[in-house]
C-alpha cells in the first residue's frame, strides 16, 4: 500500500498506514484520504462510511442516521439530503451554501444527457439538416434545450461567483 501511494504521488509510510489500520492514528488528512482510496481502487466516501449503509451511526455527537443518509449528505450526492431533523440545522442557510455545488452537479447531469442525445441524433460526419431529416426536429430540440438549460444555469453560476454569493 505504502509503495502504491508513492506510485500516485503523495507516498504515505507503511508506519503510518499501519497506525491507522490498528486505531494508533486517530485522524487522516484529506490528502491522505484521498490517495488511500486511489490506491485502493474505492471512492474517499467509501473509506469515510464503508456500509453497511442501513446502519444507523453517529453523524454528529448524539446525532444518529442511516449510513446511506449520511454519506448522501457528506458528498452532496443527493442534493436534497440533509441530516436528520434533531441536527438544529437553517434549511435556507444550507441550500444558500451548496447552492453552487448543486448547480455544478445539475449542469454534469445536463451534460451527460446532452452528449447522450447528441451521439444519437448526431452521426459522426452528419450535419444538423440531416439529423432533422433522419430523426426530425424533435430530436434537435431536446439537444437544443439541454444547451440552453446548460447554458442558463452556467451563466447562474458565473453570477454567483461574482457577487460571492
Amino acid at each position: 500500500m505504502a509503495d502504491r501511494t508513492q506510485e500516485l504521488g503523495y507516498g504515505i509510510s507503511r508506519t503510518t498506514i499501519s497506525e491507522l489500520e490498528n486505531g494508533k492514528r486517530k485522524y487522516v488528512t484529506v490528502a491522505e484520504l484521498v490517495v488511500l482510496a486511489a490506491a485502493l481502487d474505492t471512492a474517499p466516501i467509501l473509506l469515510l462510511y464503508p456500509g453497511p449503509h442501513d446502519r444507523v451511526i453517529n453523524v454528529l455527537p448524539h446525532i444518529h442516521a442511516p449510513e446511506l443518509q449520511a454519506a448522501a449528505w457528506f458528498s452532496m450526492a443527493d442534493s436534497s439530503a440533509l441530516l436528520p431533523a434533531e441536527l438544529p440545522n437553517d434549511a435556507d442557510a444550507f441550500a444558500a451554501n451548496t447552492k453552487r455545488l448543486r448547480i455544478a452537479i445539475e449542469i454534469a447531469q445536463l451534460e451527460a444527457e446532452k452528449e447522450s442525445a447528441v451521439r444519437l441524433v448526431l452521426g459522426p460526419a452528419d450535419k444538423r439538416e440531416q439529423a432533422e431529416q433522419r430523426l426530425g426536429v424533435h430530436m434537435v430540440r431536446v439537444v437544443d434545450g439541454l444547451t440552453a438549460q446548460i447554458e442558463s444555469l452556467r451563466a447562474e453560476l458565473k453570477e454567483g461567483f461574482s457577487d460571492g454569493g
